[in-house]
């Protein structure tokens, strides 16, 4: 692509460029900014920022950033980082009912309801008249906090007037100021959200109104996710087409405001070693990180180098996360049956250091003492003498091959690694069991 096209493509003309004054900008003030970043996710996505996660089909990509979307959503800490809390809106241009599954399988393990949002769409933002369809879809979403906040605060008067115990004429002048919140845009459709669904009620008494929406309530969305990149920019794979993706996604969230971030769910190539397409991708986004499969049912999020980085600090370690089956229930909290009266599972993640570790003990060989009194244990499904493990152990091949006393030592030198690394517990009364 020539220099003009590509100035053409990305908006940009060459007095723009010719006419942009370098401003002097020293070390002390990239220091005191940094020290100042704040944070959606402690030191992993900031606020203002393009996350740019990526992973083979397989990988539980989707299943590990919705996670920490609802946890964002529901205001609490992920994978040991605190949230700044706040709605999320998902725009899924790929999937189907089991996203669903995934919000409500979360939802009934950790006992909340959260501000996420789920919209289906179908999106290319390359395309001019999709450019900002993002911000369409963000104040959609804010008309639905509205809604669900309204909701909740006149289930409260209404449980409030039942018991007799409050009066609640006084929120009928807080109604006008509901909406005194953020941008203009966000009061305008909350005044509009806030009328409608006062008009709906007004039938039951002047004293069942809507309580005010507090100033501290956010509306516009704290994270928007992307899923995938492929199905939101029509398969883009050159760098021109990559850095208007992403300068695109950062002009939405500049007009959304509010400091909200975007997460983009990207493929890799068939070998699975990096990230689909071109570098841009890394070099234009915030946050760049690979999601492996480390065994089954227990990712990784890389974002060190090779696999990833951080823009706004020191990349942090590798966070190992594992995935279990949950029951989906619905609103009620019944579970969700299929025709055959089964009931509907799906997987939500936990922290999974110690099945990573785990994973490691057996994959660096699986006849070690420790891998070997592991798949005892294991074996045994539940607590059992130490004595009784003890036995069997010195009684493996690879055990009996050794010196009595060296078979031994190798036994107690696995207890002890494995105790240390939270792996195994020995109660007092002497039973050996996995935690």
């Amino acid at each position: 692509m020539r220099m003009e096209e590509t100035l053409h493509f990305l908006e940009i003309s060459a007095d723009e460029i010719n006419s942009t004054a370098l401003t002097e900008f020293s070390s002390n003030d990239a220091i005191r900014e940094a020290a100042q970043q704040s944070w959606i996710v402690d030191n992993l996505i900031a606020r203002d920022s393009i996350a740019w996660f990526y992973g083979k089909p397989g990988s539980y990509k989707s299943f590990i950033i919705m996670d920490m979307a609802l946890h964002i959503a529901a205001g609490k800490p992920w994978m040991g980082r605190d949230v700044d809390q706040g709605p999320v809106l998902w725009l899924a241009a790929e999937g189907g009912v089991d996203i669903h599954y995934r919000r409500r399988a979360w939802e009934a393990r950790h006992g909340v309801e959260t501000m996420f949002h789920l919209q289906h769409v179908d999106l290319n933002l390359l395309e001019d008249h999709s450019k900002k369809r993002i911000q369409e879809y963000a104040t959609n979403s804010v008309e639905r906090v509205i809604e669900k906040l309204m909701r909740q605060r006149l289930s409260v008067l209404f449980e409030e007037e039942k018991e007799g115990s409050t009066d609640n004429t006084t929120q009928i002048k807080k109604l006008c100021d509901a909406l005194d919140i953020s941008a203009d845009a966000a009061r305008h459709h909350g005044v509009e959200a806030a009328q409608q669904r006062y008009h709906q009620y007004s039938g039951y008494s002047d004293r069942k109104l809507y309580r005010y929406i507090e100033g501290s309530e956010p509306l516009w969305p704290r994270l928007i996710v992307l899923d995938t990149f492929a199905q939101t920019s029509g398969n883009a794979s050159t760098g021109p087409e990559v850095t208007e993706y992403i300068r695109r996604l950062k002009r939405n969230i500049a007009a959304i405001g509010n400091g909200c971030a975007v997460a983009v769910i990207d493929h890799t190539t068939k070998g699975g070693d990096s990230y689909m397409g071109a570098l841009a991708k890394e070099g234009d986004s915030d946050l760049m990180a690979k999601i492996e499969l480390e065994s089954d049912f227990v990712s990784t999020v890389k974002v060190k180098p090779p696999h990833g980085k951080l823009k706004f600090a020191p990349a942090p370690d590798d966070i190992p996360i594992a995935l279990e089956l949950q029951v989906v229930t619905d609103a009620d909290g019944h579970p969700v049956v299929d025709l055959k009266g089964r009931p509907i599972e799906s997987l939500v993640c936990t922290d999974g250091t110690k099945q990573k570790r785990l994973a490691e003990i057996t994959k660096a060989d699986s006849n070690s003492p420790q891998a070997l009194l592991l798949a005892l244990l294991q074996a045994k499904g539940s607590a059992t003498p130490e004595s009784e493990i003890r036995e069997v152990f010195l009684d493996l091949p690879a055990m009996t091959a050794k010196k009595p006393a060296t078979a031994k030592q190798a036994y107690l030198r696995a207890k002890k690694a494995l105790a240390d690394d939270g792996l195994i517990s020995i109660s007092d009364d002497g039973l050996i069991s996995v935690t």
